[in-house]
């Protein structure tokens, strides 16, 4: 590959298990280098070592803790933005943000009231253009790498660079034995699986079918097992002996990442907020485990919505319109046939994290069901008629299993799926879901395109243990993973 101008997005403690590597690695072969770094001891570490010589390197946190600053004067119009993006919707990319549009400071797990004002959310997105433009103009990248597509910068970056004719790669989850593959935007409607897929499609190849024949026995044979998260003393103690030396810290020693003016973030909590969270979360914890939920056993004839983790990318991102929950799981239930219920459940990863007001809002819904988080996903699908979902792993479940599907968002990677029909507005949902209900899945072509999609994932994808290192600091081949991130760019830059 010819020496580039490749940007990488250092942030957080992904920065310093696989970032750092890359950049090693790229640097080694010549090729120049520029960053923007997220939190503050990240840009410490990037601008104190000595193994990578960057072009520019800039803080995402000194933008966002002073955007008027960052822009001197400068002043950028809402439509000369958007123009500049061809995105006619800054507003939509803008609620993405979970710091932007959602306060840790007022509510645990965060409140649906914004962080920052309308005037303060304006100054930083102009202010990020305005990033984008200095950068174009003084480093003008070849390419752009990012860990994923998860908040405003990565979004905005991937549209402006875009319409300049510069890609930007970043992972993305391909939901089948915890790989990922690279993408090369938020919507997941440019990648290198879509890629495959469609020429496959076309050219009527399957890859891996062993592999893939395979993973779908293990699937449809697996053990089905409820999993009941109880709370345990031991880690109760651990969580209350971690809390005491959080507030230790607190009192004795300044936090590095701390973000002025911008209220409470998950790397800088008051005393108050610690404490507020810790017994918050096994107050939720005790309410989920003892609430009254519907009957799932004596439940016949329904549709299945399982709630989204949130604030999070999948549905704030790639459906930002349907990310309202208890608006969705009330649309669905009144667009459902007379005889037939809609089955909600929570998101196991919400254990804890969720206030029991808003499990009585959904249950309180007519025609609608509230079933224990506990229950295993495979057990509904096994029963449900339909399911319905902005996003999330449950579409390709449902692909498996054969169970018709509804999804309401613009993800693409979800949308391909052999029994998956888009949904656009809510007023679509009850003729969908009567055609859907009399879709007929068991013929050759399915499982033609069924088998194309699992086969296309494995040929594009990688594991390694990536996301038990990046998350959860356990052992996995980095290696591995850092070979798999500099071929995908040399293949995009040639």
């Amino acid at each position: 590959m010819s020496k580039k101008n490749i940007f990488i997005f250092q942030q957080r403690d992904w920065a310093l298990k696989f970032g750092h590597i890359l950049a090693k690695k790229l640097s080694k072969a010549d090729h120049r280098l520029s960053t923007l770094t997220f939190k503050k001891t990240t840009n410490k570490f990037i601008k104190t070592q000595s193994d990578v010589k960057y072009d520019f390197i800039y803080s995402h946190d000194a933008i966002l803790e002073n955007p008027k600053k960052f822009l001197e004067g400068k002043d950028y119009s809402f439509s000369e933005i958007e123009k500049e993006i061809d995105f006619k919707e800054i507003w939509k990319l803008i609620q993405s943000s979970r710091f932007l549009t959602k306060s840790y400071q007022k509510k645990f797990f965060y409140s649906f009231e914004q962080n920052l004002d309308d005037k303060e959310i304006k100054l930083y997105v102009k202010a990020i253009y305005k990033l984008c433009k200095q950068i174009y103009k003084d480093f003008k990248p070849d390419i752009i790498f990012a860990p994923n597509f998860v908040s405003f910068p990565h979004l905005f970056f991937n549209l402006y660079f875009k319409n300049k004719g510069i890609k930007m790669l970043a992972t993305s989850e391909t939901k089948i034995d915890n790989s990922f593959y690279i993408t090369r935007s938020f919507l997941e409607d440019d990648s290198f699986f879509i890629d495959n897929y469609f020429k496959n499609k076309e050219k009527k190849i399957i890859h891996n079918k062993e592999k893939v024949n395979n993973y779908i026995d293990r699937f449809l044979n697996k053990q089905i097992k409820n999993s009941k998260k109880n709370i345990k003393l031991k880690i109760l103690i651990k969580d209350f002996l971690k809390l005491q030396i959080n507030i230790v810290k607190k009192i004795f020693f300044k936090n590095p990442n701390k973000i002025n003016n911008v209220g409470a973030t998950l790397d800088d909590k008051s005393i108050k907020i610690l404490l507020r969270d810790f017994f918050l979360n096994y107050y939720f914890k005790f309410k989920a485990n003892n609430y009254k939920y519907d009957n799932f056993y004596e439940i016949e004839n329904f549709a299945y919505l399982p709630l989204q983790f949130q604030p999070e990318e999948s549905i704030d991102v790639q459906a930002p319109r349907f990310n309202n929950m208890i608006e969705l799981a009330r649309q669905v239930a009144m667009s459902l046939p007379g005889d037939m219920t809609l089955i909600v459940k929570d998101h196991p990863g919400m254990f804890g994290l969720r206030n029991p007001k808003y499990l009585n809002k959904i249950k309180n819904l007519p025609n609608v069901k509230l079933v224990d988080y506990s229950i295993n996903p495979h057990e509904i699908l096994k029963k449900t008629k339909i399911v319905i979902a902005s996003t999330g792993t449950v579409l390709f479940e449902a692909a498996i299993r054969k169970v018709p599907a509804i999804q309401l968002g613009g993800l693409k990677k979800t949308s391909i799926l052999p029994n998956v029909t888009n949904c656009n507005n809510y007023d679509q949902i009850n003729d969908l879901i009567t055609n859907k209900l009399n879709e007929n899945l068991n013929n050759e072509e399915y499982d033609f395109n069924l088998s194309n999609y699992i086969s296309s994932m494995y040929d594009c994808s990688f594991d390694s243990n990536y996301l038990g290192v990046w998350e959860n600091n356990e052992s996995g081949d980095v290696t591995k993973i850092i070979d798999f991130f500099i071929n995908s760019i040399i293949n995009e830059s040639k």
